[in-house]
C-alpha cells in the first residue's frame, strides 16, 4: 500500500513538473512570426532551455538550439487571420522569454469589406470585420503613378459601429482609393481597390511660363518638384504662390497628370 502511496505521489509530482515547464500563448497569426531568446545552459554539450515548439499541436522545425531563434509560421501553411496555440516546452531550471508576443494579439485582427463610391453622397465607404486598435485609417489615392495620402479617419470601437466614410477629391476621368491599416504592433493591412469613373471636365494649367503664380482651371491637388525631383511643396487649390520660389523649370503634378512649367 505504502508503495502504490509513493508511485501515486511522484506520479503526481511529474505532472506538477511537467506543467510548469509550459509556456502557452494564445492569438491570432497576423503575418510575423515570434522571436524567443534561449539560454544556454551546457554549451559543450549543446543543451539548451527549450526542448519542443509546437503550434497548434504540431511540432515544428524551428532551429532551437540557439540562443534565440525564430517561430516560422509560414513553414507550417498558417493562413493569415488564422488562430494560433503556441506551446514552449523548456526545463525546470529556466525560462525562455518571448520577446514580441504581441504581434498574435486576437483583438488587433480585422478585415476590410471592398470600399465604394456612394453615389448619392460621392463619399467613399467602407466597413471593418473584427475589432481594430486606435490607430487611425489611411485614405490613399493612386495619382501620378504613386499611392498619395489623401487623408485620415480615426477608428472606432466595435460597440460603435465598424461603418466609415471620407469625402475625396476626385480627378477628372480614372479615380483608384484605397484604405490601409498600420496597428501598434506595426501590422499593415490594405484594402481591395475602388475604382471610380468622374465625368468633371479635366483640368489644363493656364500657362506653362509663370512669374508669381501658377494658376489651373479648377481647383486640384498638386505636387511641385524641382528638376532633380526634390520635393517643393504641395496642396490643394486653383492657384499656388511662386513669388518665394527661384527661377528654372519645376515638375508640375495636378489632376491625373504630370507638366513642367517654367519661373521666368
Amino acid at each position: 500500500m505504502k508503495k502504490i502511496f509513493i508511485i501515486t505521489f511522484l506520479i503526481f509530482i511529474n505532472l506538477f513538473l511537467l506543467k510548469g515547464q509550459e509556456i502557452i500563448i494564445k492569438g491570432t497569426y497576423q503575418g510575423k512570426n515570434l522571436y524567443v531568446l534561449n539560454t544556454a545552459l551546457d554549451l559543450s554539450k549543446d543543451i539548451f532551455c527549450i526542448d519542443a515548439v509546437y503550434v497548434n499541436d504540431i511540432l515544428t522545425e524551428d532551429e532551437i538550439k540557439s540562443n534565440s531563434f525564430e517561430i516560422d509560421f509560414t513553414n507550417l501553411k498558417i493562413a493569415m487571420g488564422q488562430a494560433v496555440t503556441v506551446k514552449i516546452l523548456h526545463k525546470t531550471d529556466c525560462k525562455p522569454e518571448i520577446i514580441n508576443a504581441n504581434v498574435l494579439e486576437a483583438s488587433k485582427y480585422f478585415t476590410f469589406t471592398p470600399p465604394k463610391i456612394d453615389k448619392k453622397t460621392s463619399k467613399l465607404c467602407w466597413s471593418i470585420n473584427g475589432n481594430i486598435d486606435d490607430n487611425p485609417f489611411i485614405v490613399e489615392q493612386y495619382r501620378w503613378q504613386k499611392w498619395v495620402t489623401v487623408g485620415e479617419i480615426q477608428t472606432k470601437d466595435s460597440v460603435s459601429g465598424n461603418n466609415y466614410s471620407f469625402e475625396p477629391k476626385f480627378n477628372s476621368k480614372q479615380n483608384i482609393f484605397r484604405i490601409r491599416h498600420v496597428d501598434k504592433s506595426g501590422n499593415e493591412k490594405i484594402s481591395k481597390d475602388c475604382k471610380y469613373f468622374s465625368k468633371d471636365e479635366e483640368l489644363y494649367l493656364l500657362s506653362n511660363r509663370v512669374s508669381d503664380w501658377l494658376y489651373f482651371s479648377s481647383e486640384t491637388l498638386y505636387e511641385v518638384f524641382d528638376e532633380k525631383g526634390n520635393f517643393i511643396l504641395d496642396g490643394y487649390g486653383k492657384e499656388v504662390n511662386f513669388s518665394d520660389i527661384e527661377k528654372g523649370k519645376y515638375w508640375v503634378n495636378y489632376d491625373n497628370r504630370t507638366e513642367v512649367i517654367t519661373k521666368k
